[in-house]
């Protein structure tokens, strides 16, 4: 059985040496390779907050809320969801304290799992890890290119969006995210400081000038109106118009995946991923009421010729400027960018710590660590080549493509759920836990306990369609996909099975 040695001195840096029992019975030692530690904490800080983009997420998806719930239901789900993801966060935070390593979820299935069932049970959940984190890639760079193009259309109402013209964004977004990832790398953890920095400061800037010139509603209007234009009952609404909040805080893991990066990773991550957790969840919070009061009439904002309504409301507040528009837009766009960049390497390592336990097909090459570069280069390559062929599937069909970052949604949720319902176990039964640095004592369990009951909801609303009637444009596939997907990676496993090694402490 593999064991892995946790250096405390050393911040808990993971796996330089594994012991790996042959067949005959004696111990063989394997050399596992170090990454360098370019990050501190607020410069992880940044990066969570940039993966996550949570003010400037709610906006580009604020079309599912507004339709199913309405206003009253974007604010009351909105804090339903951060009370949700902050449980979520803070159990992630206790258990990357205990078991710093860029695997994550997977990885402490894998330990803290019953013996019979570690191996299935620590693979699935890295399949849906690895699921995850490749349609975010995706979504992010999608939302991108369909930003710029929204905006040309603004300057130019004649032009009208083709399919093929997203994918092509698509495709120079993700070459842009590949050259940062790889040879301007030096200048990432520089960088993630620089767009924290606007990620605050942008919030300010759109903020401002869209609260002085637009018109208000009444606090009664935003507080106490509740739409159901998808057909559903009051209830069902309220979940089914979660997904814009639940959207807006997707990759709050993301600094788990980049552990092996900082130093003191056992005290400085879960640090990061509660700090970044706050800050977006405020400006989140802040920037959901703006919109609301300043948005107008509702059905204006969802015919906004864009498709998007946060780009209605700036025209609404100052009307005879196309440029202002254009510009607060344009500082969006930048962060959404910086969002690719961001979510490409938290997947590129998400998929390299898989392929460093045998976990995916070709792993012997996407474990790799270039030696100059100290970077995993083959599972950055896979990352980008596996977007530019999702990004095909919008050429053909953009409600295939929706279904794709549907299924993100799904994957997430299901890769959060095992790694917590085994700690609340180990818990309830009082196993011994040995607990991190950081931990929530004699709160633990209970935040637990509501991290599962919350991410079970939301993983079930999360294949709702949008709207009773359902047709094959308006039917949300991410259903089919993520049980393709299951079937999919019980498939994989059968292949795997024999090479992929379980995570186990010594």
């Amino acid at each position: 059985m593999s064991s892995i040695e946790l250096d405390l001195r050393k911040g808990m840096y993971p796996i330089d040496v594994e012991a790996r029992e042959s067949s005959s019975g004696v111990d063989h030692q394997i050399a596992q390779p170090r990454m360098e530690r370019r990050f501190h904490r607020w410069q992880m800080v940044g990066f969570s907050c940039t993966i996550m983009i949570t003010w400037e997420g709610l906006l580009f998806v604020f079309t599912y809320g507004l339709e199913n719930g309405g206003p009253a239901g974007l604010v009351y789900g909105y804090l339903f969801c951060w009370i949700g993801y902050l449980a979520v966060v803070l159990s992630l935070a206790e258990l990357v304290s205990m078991m710093p390593n860029a695997a994550g979820q997977y990885f402490w299935v894998g330990t803290l799992a019953p013996p019979q069932y570690r191996k299935f049970l620590s693979w699935m959940t890295g399949w849906q890890q690895f699921l995850a984190w490749q349609a975010d890639i995706a979504s992010a760079a999608y939302l991108a290119s369909e930003v710029l193009l929204g905006l040309v259309n603004l300057n130019i109402p004649s032009y009208v969006p083709k399919g093929w013209q997203v994918t092509l964004v698509l495709y120079a977004i993700m070459l842009f995210a590949l050259a940062f990832n790889t040879v301007l790398i030096r200048f990432l953890p520089h960088v993630e400081w620089i767009i924290l920095v606007i990620h605050i400061v942008g919030f300010i800037v759109i903020a401002v000038p869209v609260t002085y010139f637009a018109k208000h509603n009444t606090a009664s209007e935003v507080f106490t109106t509740l739409l159901t234009l998808g057909d559903y009952s009051a209830g069902t609404s309220f979940f089914v118009g979660l997904m814009t909040s639940v959207f807006a805080f997707l990759g709050a893991d993301g600094a788990i995946h980049m552990c092996e990066e900082v130093d003191k990773p056992e005290v400085e991550v879960p640090k990061s991923l509660v700090h970044s957790i706050t800050i977006n969840g405020f400006l989140g919070f802040g920037m959901m009421l703006i919109m609301l009061f300043c948005i107008g009439d509702v059905q204006d904002a969802l015919n906004s010729p864009t498709g998007f309504p946060f780009i209605q409301i700036f025209q609404q507040a100052l009307p005879n400027s196309i440029a202002f528009t254009t510009g607060l837009a344009s500082l969006l766009l930048v962060l959404l960018v910086s969002a690719v960049v961001a979510v490409t390497a938290a997947a590129s390592r998400v998929t390299w710590a898989f392929a460093r336990d045998d976990g995916l097909p070709g792993s012997s090459y996407l474990k790799k660590i270039d030696d100059r570069a100290k970077l995993p280069i083959w599972s950055i390559t896979l990352s980008f080549v596996v977007t530019l062929l999702l990004g095909l599937i919008n050429v053909g069909s953009a409600t295939a493509f929706n279904a794709v970052i549907s299924l993100m949604v799904a994957s997430y949720l299901a890769s959060y759920l095992p790694p917590i319902a085994l700690l609340a176990w180990k818990r309830w039964t009082k196993q011994g836990l040995q607990m991190g640095r950081w931990h929530l004592g004699r709160f633990g369990l209970a935040t637990n306990i509501a991290a599962i009951v919350w991410t079970t909801i939301v993983f079930l609303f999360s294949f709702w369609p949008t709207t009773s009637s359902v047709t094959l444009q308006t039917m949300n596939w991410a259903v089919l996909l993520w049980g393709g997907s299951f079937v999919l990676g019980c498939l994989l496993y059968i292949r795997q099975r024999n090479w992929f090694r379980t995570p186990a402490i010594a």
